[in-house]
């Protein structure tokens, strides 16, 4: 599992470029159950990670989690639950996997909040969060090359990534540029 991950919140209004926190992972190792309302849908922004349904979900049940609980983002098929702040910014995170992304993908469409009020019995439930699947060795083994030592970088979470892109809140050519 990667040891940092971005969160993305917003762009920079001046160049356009996204602006994110790098926060340390962790995976989690525990289930953990959450309430939903249609409150939360009502109030979840489209295209954000930190702002969304499941992401207002997870605030308003903060008693649930093991951990402290500070700050949510959720992608399409994982959520990174912010445990520690450092200087006003999150500097540690817990990851949780869950099956939610058709959720998270109508909170990103224009008609959502319609669908939603028409539709409460899928907010108004109990969601799932289980902790990411270990990752299995390859049997690969990296080898020194001799090459000059490159700057390690921060992984770029793709579903939040697609999920501005989706929104209409990046332009697919920024998407593209240089995010590995």
């Amino acid at each position: 599992m990667r040891k940092t991950a971005r969160i993305y919140y917003g762009l920079n209004p001046e160049t356009g470029e996204r602006l994110y926190w790098t926060v340390k992972v962790r995976p989690a190792d525990r289930v953990v159950d959450i309430d939903g309302t249609l409150l939360d849908a009502v109030r979840g922004e489209r295209g954000t990670v930190i702002g969304c349904h499941l992401s207002n979900c997870a605030k308003r049940n903060a008693d649930a989690f093991p951990h402290p609980m500070k700050l949510a983002a959720f992608t399409r098929s994982t959520c990174l639950i912010v445990t520690k702040l450092s200087r006003g910014q999150p500097s540690e995170a817990i990851k949780y996997s869950h099956s939610y992304g058709n959720l998270v993908e109508l909170n990103d469409t224009k008609i959502s909040k319609r669908y939603i009020s028409k539709h409460p019995e899928l907010c108004e439930r109990q969601f799932r969060l289980r902790p990411p699947r270990r990752m299995r060795p390859t049997g690969r083994m990296h080898t020194n090359t001799g090459a000059t030592p490159h700057k390690k970088r921060a992984f770029v979470l793709k579903g939040a990534l697609r999920r501005a892109v989706d929104a209409g809140l990046v332009t697919p050519g920024l998407a593209n540029m240089g995010f590995q």
